[in-house]
């Protein structure tokens, strides 16, 4: 009898022991292996893949797409002209000015393939270039070299005025606020490249 007592208690003990364990190890795994998904929400990267914070989705209509495929066509254009216009300028100023407004078309071009991607890019509170540096006079060594350098201001102002033809249309073509205001601060940026040509110009007697 006081054997069968002994067992019945040994054998409640264990089972108790078998459930305090399980109830450990249930715990411990539940705090070493939170459940998934729960770190996505505090662990995603701030201000990478060149999506800035503050960025919403956008979803866009047929035309607006057709209308940015359009804008960056002439923004790889623009590119295009404007580094290979900055290699052949007589002028180291037109040049280092080519230089600088290839790199904003660039800028121009990225937000252009963000806004085909959904997002609503943020744009800066200035307008790009509006110190209108390397616009000054300067002194060719011949006739030649600043009619060479003519042509390609020429070229470039007609180029830049398409362009902003092309944004004024499409920012009354899109229904979210934020695009539009995207559209209108490229746009202006284009302007202020028509400016700095006409400047350059100017100081340099090729515009009449």
């Amino acid at each position: 009898m006081v054997l069968r007592l002994f067992c019945f208690f040994d054998a409640d003990n264990r089972g108790k022991e078998a459930k305090n364990s399980a109830l450990t190890l249930k715990k411990r795994n539940k705090n070493e292996y939170p459940v998934r998904g729960a770190a996505k929400l505090n662990s995603s990267p701030k201000g990478k893949s060149g999506a800035k914070k503050g960025k919403i989705m956008s979803t866009l209509t047929t035309k607006e797409t057709g209308l940015l495929k359009d804008l960056k066509t002439q923004e790889q254009l623009c590119i295009d002209k404007y580094t290979k216009y900055a290699a052949e300028a007589k002028s180291t100023e037109l040049g280092k000015l080519f230089t600088s407004m290839a790199q904003t078309e660039r800028e121009h071009l990225k937000t252009i393939n963000e806004m085909m991607d959904g997002k609503v890019p943020v744009m800066p509170g200035t307008i790009g270039n509006s110190d209108n540096f390397n616009t000054g006079a300067y002194s060719y060594a011949n006739e030649e070299d600043r009619k060479h350098d003519a042509f390609m201001c020429q070229d470039m102002l007609a180029t830049e005025k398409h362009a902003s033809s092309v944004y004024d249309v499409s920012v009354f073509e899109f229904a979210c606020p934020e695009n539009r205001r995207t559209l209108n601060h490229i746009q202006a940026e284009e302007q202020q490249h028509g400016e700095q040509l006409y400047k350059y110009m100017s100081s340099n007697n090729m515009y009449s």
